[in-house]
């Protein structure tokens, strides 16, 4: 059984003041009943008895106002996050069938970027940059336009949300780094991976996408051989990023 984040807050709040209220009720009976019991300890109880439910009725109140907003923006976060994780060790094993595990180097940060990039395949077909996405509503792809719907229409995406762009930058970022390695004459392939299939796309989309393992394998199959990418230069590379790899 679950339980929604405003009742756990408020038996939290509840319970924590139950139990600050029974301290003081202690102390100051204790206090007041060595002085004159018959006088003030039944008072003192009746009085913190009574006050006690609207001040915690407050507390809860504030507490919900003040701290809601960033709790949901951080549950939504963990969960986006968690998602994410899972769709890219999904595709990842896809790929570990596909093309082996030896050519696979996860979750790059190259120097000076402030991203890393979930995958990138180093093979005799040159260089495969790989963007996973695990959305839970579905996305939509029509020529230079992003969207998902929702009951009121659809929500465009801007152009720094769309995984194309955000797959662009990874690849440019790639290029300068191989370009400073003098590596610069290596073919560089671009895909969008939608782990849970979530996606459709109509016209040209600028960028190879697919949703499900067997379009991934038939990408990766139809890729032409670079014949500059021999197994010297790809033992070279792969030496080279797993220094920038986190996984």
């Amino acid at each position: 059984m679950s339980y929604s984040k405003s009742k756990f807050l408020k038996a939290i709040v509840f319970i924590f003041g139950l139990f600050s209220v029974l301290i003081l009720i202690i102390l100051f009976s204790s206090y007041l009943s060595l002085r004159d019991s018959t006088k003030y300890g039944m008072v003192v109880i009746f009085l913190l008895g009574f006050f006690y439910y609207p001040a915690n009725t407050k507390i809860v109140n504030y507490l919900n106002s003040l701290l809601y907003p960033k709790l949901d923006k951080k549950a939504d976060e963990a969960v986006n996050a968690r998602r994410g994780y899972r769709g890219e060790d999904e595709v990842n094993l896809w790929l570990e069938e596909i093309v082996g595990k030896d050519n696979i180097i996860r979750n790059v940060e190259l120097p000076d970027c402030k991203f890393d990039m979930d995958t990138i395949i180093i093979s005799d077909k040159g260089l495969t940059a790989i963007e996973v996405k695990n959305f839970s509503k579905k996305r939509y792809f029509e020529d230079d336009k992003y969207f998902y719907e929702e009951d009121d229409g659809n929500r465009h995406l801007s152009f720094y949300e769309d995984p194309r762009n955000e797959l662009n930058r990874h690849a440019n970022a790639l290029i300068n780094y191989l370009n400073d390695n003098d590596l610069g004459f290596i073919k560089i392939n671009k895909i969008i991976v939608f782990a849970n299939g979530k996606v459709s796309f109509d016209g040209k989309t600028g960028i190879f996408i697919v949703r499900d393992k067997e379009g991934l394998k038939d990408y990766m199959e139809k890729l032409t051989i670079d014949n500059n990418c021999t197994p010297e230069i790809c033992e070279k590379i792969k030496s080279l990023l797993k220094k920038h790899s986190k996984f």
